[in-house]
């Protein structure tokens, strides 16, 4: 990417806003520069080489996609001028508080907010309204969210102006990168930001993305062992899982239109008291490039943090593969046992961008595959 991206080199220094935009005046006839947040430190940003409207027009999409992604490149564009005034950023972390998104829905419930959301689109002859109302992918209803992406990061400085992304990626072609990047303002200038930055960021990072309370619980069921499915099994003395690995998988299917596919997991141990979560958020397994789709791939990663020989009254492992999006809000995969449902967690644009979902009991293994399939071994064999 670094031969097609130039670098801006954002100074404390220098004013976030220049002598016209001191002019530009909310509905609330409230002046920007009156009401200003203060400012973020010293940061490199890789910036686009392209407009974000012109590079969203060259890509190919889907027209369900493109309107999403048109509806959220709005309403980033929109919050990115919103965010410079510390009254509407003080009741985005009210409402934040608890919670690591809020519904624009919710946000605007607020006069003052939604009025100058409306003023704003409107100077890009956009409907609020209309916006919102595209917000469907095959079947399902999305609805908008700002997302406090990096409220965790202990460096983390809520004094420091916001900057605003939209969940929309921005892959350079002609980059060998395997970072994912999305579209992303700071003050009035197109950049790019992926996983990386946000994660060594001081300045709070709002992302406008998508998100679904919707679930396909009835398309997932378990079956029983197949031959089109290769699972090891651990030692037939106690027949429990002490800590499986994969060193071989492929992919039949990419949800990405970037480069690379960040195959990932999430897995958790049940027993008799419950649930126990390993991998929150996802850790991945490899990036695989768009040319080796369909290919085997060998290389090792464990599906635990911890061996199941720490946790009492083992039944069985879960876990999920999907396509990770980091930018993204978790979306629930209900996972069928034969002890109930288990809701997994994962980030990822749309709901249903999993690959395999699995249910491995102490007795025997259970699974089901989808689009590809991944080697189980136990390392005690």
């Amino acid at each position: 990417m670094k031969s097609h991206l130039n670098y801006l080199v954002l100074l404390c220094s220098v004013l976030l806003f220049n002598a016209c935009e001191k002019n530009l005046v909310v509905v609330d006839n409230t002046t920007l520069s009156e009401n200003e947040v203060s400012l973020n430190p010293i940061i490199d940003f890789p910036k686009s080489p392209y407009s974000f409207e012109l590079y969203l027009s060259m890509q190919n999409s889907n027209e369900e996609e493109k309107n999403i992604n048109n509806s959220l490149l709005a309403l980033g564009k929109a919050f990115s001028v919103l965010i410079n005034n510390n009254n509407y950023v003080q009741k985005i972390y009210s409402k934040l508080s608890n919670n690591d998104f809020i519904s624009i829905n919710s946000l605007i419930l607020d006069n003052e907010i939604r009025n100058a959301l409306e003023f704003q689109l409107s100077l890009h002859s956009k409907n609020l309204d209309e916006l919102l109302d595209e917000m469907n992918y095959e079947g399902v209803d999305y609805y908008p969210v700002v997302y406090f992406v990096n409220k965790s990061n202990n460096n983390l400085n809520i004094e420091n102006k916001p900057i605003v992304s939209c969940g929309v990626s921005f892959d350079d072609t002609n980059s060998d990168t395997s970072s994912e990047y999305i579209m992303s303002w700071f003050g009035n200038q197109e950049i790019l930001i992926n996983n990386e930055i946000s994660l060594n960021m001081t300045s709070p990072l709002f992302i406008i993305t998508n998100h679904t309370n919707f679930s396909n619980s009835e398309k997932i069921t378990i079956k029983n062992n197949e031959l089109n499915y290769s699972l090891l099994k651990s030692n037939e003395v106690s027949n429990i899982w002490k800590n499986p690995y994969t060193n071989s998988y492929k992919i039949m299917y990419r949800y990405e239109t970037s480069k690379y596919s960040e195959y990932s997991f999430v897995s958790c141990m049940h027993t008799t008291e419950g649930f126990y979560d390993f991998g929150k958020g996802g850790f991945t397994i490899h990036k695989i490039h768009k040319n080796d789709v369909g290919k085997t791939i060998r290389h090792l990663k464990h599906f635990t943090t911890q061996s199941i020989d720490n946790i009492n009254n083992y039944l069985g492992m879960i876990f999920v593969t999907f396509e990770k999006d980091w930018y993204a809000t978790k979306k629930d995969v209900l996972v069928n046992t034969n002890f109930g449902q288990k809701v997994a967690k994962c980030p990822m644009k749309f709901h249903n961008e999993y690959y395999q979902i699995a249910y491995l009991d102490k007795n025997s293994m259970l699974y089901v595959s989808q689009k590809g399939h991944i080697l189980l071994v136990d390392e005690n064999i």
